[in-house]
């Protein structure tokens, strides 16, 4: 049997995907093209509208053939979607373990549906990575969080961490196997632990054991736990093998909408651990996440948020206009109208493209190694053209290079996005 994977998501969900081909290679079956496949797999995201509106694009796309969508749009719902869902498998989250049985039985002609809440066995099971130098680490299910515009929660349950024993054989495992760089991924990394008498910095001060030649990449990390964990993390990127780099998202730069997002955490604390950071280590690469008009919004509040990215200079901003999510406290409430809303978004885009702009300036000039991790379509016919590496800091740096390659650069330009080089050898 030919099979074809479709991701839309986060990092977890990419990993889902690699687990997904893991075990269908396990069974005999090859991946292909969606043209050759038998049967297509869209592993879907439900976090916003335009993410669903993509699976539905791919069902339109793929409609002659035997389709399986898994993730997070089909555990979730509950309600409208099944009937636009009719003809196809359905495969949630807690049973990705069973997709060769499930494409099996789909490419036959059956509709297989399996959605209950089963907890499954992720780490140390047969995978497939989409990059062979990139280990997605997930450690743990779900999270803390109740935020109150958040579908995925539905999806994804409350926190249910792995154990640390299994994440290190895991990660050793990818390090023999030619990993350079190890993500630690999961809806809030920083609340790991927390449901089973362990922590986040317990978990890196473990996996720091290992040997190797390798980086850790650690994943989305909510303002609050880093709030508490901020010694500690102050401790951990002095590790050399832990990438200085931080996705911490804010969302709003207002406290009153932080509070009916229902986010733990003030914009004070937010701003201090930002700071404290960038006191120690001026060269971390902080990502953050935006959303403008949140449901009754005011126009002071979104200028706070502005104000509030100014001030805490993130190397990546990804803003987002907010969509009411089916099911979700924010769709009940009074929503701001979708012209200000645009408007708001065109604005905030534009500012964070300054900060952005700006703070890729402060790398003009840095000579050091980059590793190429990824390479583009020249790359990949063999010329060494169109690749990306990335430093120490997480920052993407254009460079000739084949993918595994380290390269020496010295930064000559920047872009909103990325470093440009001039080679150094």
């Amino acid at each position: 049997m030919k099979y074809h994977i479709v991701t839309y998501g986060c990092s977890l969900n990419q990993s889902d995907s690699e687990f997904m081909r893991g075990v269908l290679e396990e069974r005999g079956h090859r991946e292909s093209g969606g043209e050759e496949a038998d049967v297509v797999i869209v592993n879907s995201c439900t976090v916003k509208e335009q993410a669903e509106n993509k699976l539905f694009r791919s069902l339109q796309r793929f409609k002659d053939k035997k389709i399986v969508v898994a993730g997070c749009v089909p555990q979730a719902e509950k309600g409208y979607q099944f009937d636009r869902l009719k003809g196809v498998s359905l495969l949630g989250t807690n049973q990705l373990a069973r997709i060769g049985e499930v494409a099996e039985k789909t490419v036959k002609g059956e509709r297989v549906v399996l959605l209950a809440k089963k907890r499954e066995q992720r780490l140390l099971q047969p995978k497939v990575r989409r990059n062979p130098l990139v280990e997605i680490l997930p450690i743990h299910e779900g999270c803390l969080g109740v935020c109150s515009y958040c579908k995925t929660k539905q999806a994804r349950g409350s926190l249910v961490s792995y154990p640390v024993r299994d994440i290190k054989l895991q990660l050793r495992s990818a390090v023999r196997e030619g990993v350079k760089e190890v993500w630690l991924t999961s809806q809030d990394t920083g609340c790991y632990g927390l449901d089973s008498g362990s922590s986040f910095p317990e978990l890196m001060d473990a996996l720091l054991e290992e040997e190797g030649d390798f980086r850790i990449r650690i994943g989305m990390c909510n303002p609050d736990w880093v709030y508490m964990y901020k010694e500690e993390l102050k401790e951990i990127f002095k590790d050399k093998r832990v990438f200085r780099f931080l996705h911490i998202p804010f969302q709003s730069g207002s406290d009153r909408v932080l509070r009916v997002m229902e986010r733990n955490y003030s914009v004070e604390d937010f701003l201090y651990v930002c700071k404290e950071l960038r006191a120690v280590f001026p060269d971390l690469t902080i990502a953050t996440d935006v959303i403008v008009g949140f449901p009754s919004e005011s126009d002071g509040e979104f200028e706070e948020t502005v104000a509030v990215l100014g001030e805490c200079a993130p190397d990546v901003v990804n803003v987002s206009r907010f969509w009411a999510r089916p099911g979700t406290k924010a769709a009940g409430m009074k929503q701001v109208p979708t012209q200000v809303i645009k408007e708001r978004g065109q604005r905030m885009t534009r500012v964070a493209h300054e900060v952005m702009k700006e703070r890729n300036g402060f790398w003009l000039g840095w000579r050091g190694e980059v590793l190429v991790d990824e390479v583009g379509r020249e790359g990949v016919s063999g010329d060494g053209g169109g690749s990306t590496g990335r430093n120490y800091a997480y920052k993407p740096v254009i460079v000739s290079g084949r993918l595994g390659e380290v390269v020496g650069v010295e930064v000559v330009d920047v872009s909103l996005f990325d470093l440009r080089v001039g080679t150094t050898e």
